[in-house]
């Protein structure tokens, strides 16, 4: 049977595309965009304001080992709303924060909360909808979100933070998430195909009828084996480099380097811009790698080569520097 042109498949990779955008976007992107405002105004160091950003991750981690259950036990549509609660409550608490430990509370409940609505849902959603013909470019589709999320609302930030102060704009920002949350968990999302009388779009009965059967190796036995725990360590790793730079851009900036907060501000959303499209195309790359040949042995090999020459410029990124200041002092 012809597959329709448009079907409620895309209403879901829209969601999923929504969903990273609004959680990722406004909650990772703009913190090094309001945390210099914040550390100035509570007098707390940039140590401490990372500390801050680690219980939301930390948070986010622990939860996440629990989203499949919760999902599997109340529904993914309820876990999701309950997520949403959470991380735009929690962000909007860290407006109102005062001390350490509201501080690290609030960011605690929103990195709760967005294990449940982000990453892991879009990846399940992804996972359900479509078949493994189409499961990398819908992929790359839905986590594009995050890129397009950051470039917007780090602008977003930016603007408010030259009209209002970093409490304000952690009032705005959540409730914008909201808005854009709240509809797509309780009303638009369905974790199956089944639930619509659909199939995973790609199988031959992607219109209704028997869906076909997808079989594999399960996640207990998965967890025992050295592959399992090979990948963990690299995902840690790019995590740890990509974090540990693009939290602290702004603060070095204006911290270390004295520059204003406008300058910082200008500075990291363009270097952000760049690191976006890194994400995006690197997504849609792989995801294309792998429509072509089944595999996505061809993109981890490019990546590899490519971190190693990132590596190396740099290195030579710092030597400019120094030399840039030499001349200028």
């Amino acid at each position: 049977m012809k597959e329709k042109r448009f079907t409620y498949h895309y209403v879901i990779i829209i969601a999923c595309f929504i969903m990273m955008a609004a959680t990722v976007g406004i909650t990772v992107n703009t913190f090094t965009i309001i945390s210099p405002a914040m550390i100035e105004d509570l007098g707390i160091t940039a140590t401490q304001a990372q500390l801050i950003s680690l219980v939301s991750t930390l948070a986010n981690m622990v939860a996440g080992l629990f989203v499949g259950k919760l999902m599997a036990r109340f529904g993914m549509r309820k876990t999701m709303t309950v997520g949403t609660i959470l991380m735009c409550g929690g962000f909007a608490l860290r407006g109102a924060a005062s001390t350490m430990l509201t501080l690290c509370a609030s960011n605690f409940v929103c990195g709760l909360g967005m294990a449940e609505i982000s990453t892991i849902p879009s990846g399940v959603l992804v996972n359900n909808w479509f078949s493994m013909e189409k499961k990398g470019t819908m992929s790359g589709i839905a986590f594009t979100g995050s890129v397009v999320g950051g470039i917007l609302f780090v602008q977003v930030a930016t603007a408010l933070m030259k009209v209002y102060d970093w409490r304000v704009t952690h009032y705005v920002l959540a409730a914008v998430c909201a808005v854009l949350m709240l509809p797509i968990s309780m009303f638009v999302v369905r974790a199956r195909p089944e639930e619509k009388g659909l199939c995973p779009l790609g199988s031959e009965n992607a219109a209704g009828g028997a869906c076909p059967v997808v079989t594999g190796i399960s996640a207990k036995r998965f967890f025992r084996t050295g592959t399992f725990w090979l990948l963990a360590f690299t995902v840690f790793v790019v995590g740890f480099t990509n974090m540990g730079i693009q939290r602290n851009f702004a603060i070095c900036l204006q911290n270390e380097h004295g520059y204003s907060e406008d300058f910082a501000s200008m500075v990291y959303s363009l270097v952000n811009m760049f690191f976006n499209i890194g994400v995006a195309v690197g997504a849609v790359v792989a995801a294309r790698v792998f429509d072509v040949t089944g595999s996505f042995n061809g993109a981890w090999i490019a990546f590899a080569v490519l971190m190693v020459i990132a590596a190396f410029t740099t290195v030579l990124s710092a030597r400019r520097a120094r030399e840039y200041r030499s001349m200028t002092e």
